[in-house]
């Protein structure tokens, strides 16, 4: 198993998309992930349901628009585009169900959402996103409710001069550039020219969450970045590594969500717990003190965190009981 981005990237949020079911997106934040669910996917009792989970749980939020997957889906370059109008509402109806259901006004992740765009065409993106300015404007100006994500697109022109001309259109640079996960999409060279000549303040990386595909997009960024942006990312973990084909009861779905999605905190405060520990040895010292009650504690634990029995953890941390005195 490779390495958990969300630890191997330092400052990542990260986002489990494809999550649109309710009872997957009520898995994903149960196990302390952020969800990514697609707007037109989620009907009213799902809003409501999503909406009580960002709550409940304080669950950083990821809402696409399914723009790509439209593009995948069409059959050929003239069928009909992407309904944004529709999209948009339901985004507005995302966001007053959260305040409906955060009634003590407590804090909360912003909700993250992406704005209207053609994949893979920047003429066009710049185009259907200047439909909706006015979208986008009123958006910016409520940063703790939600910030838009703008996907910036290869294409004539560079990319620098597209973000200098969106910052002068929407008055502000409170937005997340997306930039696509796919070389073949957005290539290293593009980026440094972005980088170069302008100054994003948030990074989304659309499509890539593996060690493989995401380390080596954020590497370009903070290469060419004067200043490290804020660093975002979302992929379909879920597909990738939960569902591997054959048929998964509800309650096997569930688990595999948890366990997967989970597996980034329980990574972190396994990092934790070493650290209050004073690292391996202070865990060896902890444990050999300890009564067999709280050596069971541990070991369970540990065995958790590393997704193995107790006796794996004991021979992984080198951990040894004391040997027992026989009462005189």
């Amino acid at each position: 198993m490779e390495p958990a981005y969300a630890v191997a990237i330092a400052g990542l949020t990260a986002y489990a998309s494809g999550l649109s079911r309710t009872a997957d997106f009520a898995a994903a934040a149960y196990a302390g992930h952020g969800v990514g669910v697609v707007a037109q996917e989620l009907s009213g009792p799902a809003i409501a349901s999503l909406a009580q989970a960002v709550v409940d749980f304080r669950t950083p939020l990821f809402v696409d628009s399914g723009a790509y997957g439209h593009f995948r889906r069409r059959v050929s370059p003239s069928a009909a585009s992407l309904d944004f109008h529709a999209v948009l509402r339901v985004y507005d109806e995302i966001l007053d169900a959260i305040c409906a259901a955060n009634a003590a006004e407590e804090r909360l992740p912003t909700a993250l959402l992406v704005m209207p765009d053609v994949p893979g065409d920047q003429a066009a993106s710049i185009q259907v996103l200047c439909a909706h300015h006015g979208y986008v404007s009123n958006l910016i100006k409520f940063p703790r409710l939600a910030r838009p994500i703008i996907p910036l697109h290869q294409g004539r022109r560079p990319l620098s001069w597209v973000y200098r001309d969106l910052v002068q259109h929407l008055g502000s640079d409170h937005f997340i550039v997306g930039l696509p996960a796919a070389e073949a999409a957005l290539s290293a060279g593009v980026i440094h020219e972005l980088f170069a000549h302008g100054t994003p303040r948030a990074v989304h990386v659309l499509g890539a969450l593996s060690e493989r595909r995401l380390r080596p997009r954020i590497q370009q960024v903070l290469a060419a970045a004067s200043a490290p942006p804020g660093l975002s990312a979302d992929a379909n973990i879920v597909r990738a590594r939960v569902i591997r084909g054959g048929s998964m009861s509800a309650s096997q779905r569930r688990a595999g969500i948890i366990r997967e999605l989970g597996r980034p905190a329980r990574c972190q405060e396994l990092e934790d717990y070493l650290a209050e520990c004073g690292g391996a040895g202070g865990l060896q010292l902890r444990f050999s003190a300890s009564d067999p009650n709280q050596r069971r504690r541990i070991l369970r634990f540990l065995a958790e965190a590393i997704e193995a029995t107790p006796v794996a953890a004991a021979t992984r941390f080198a951990l040894r009981a004391p040997p027992l005195t026989r009462a005189a």
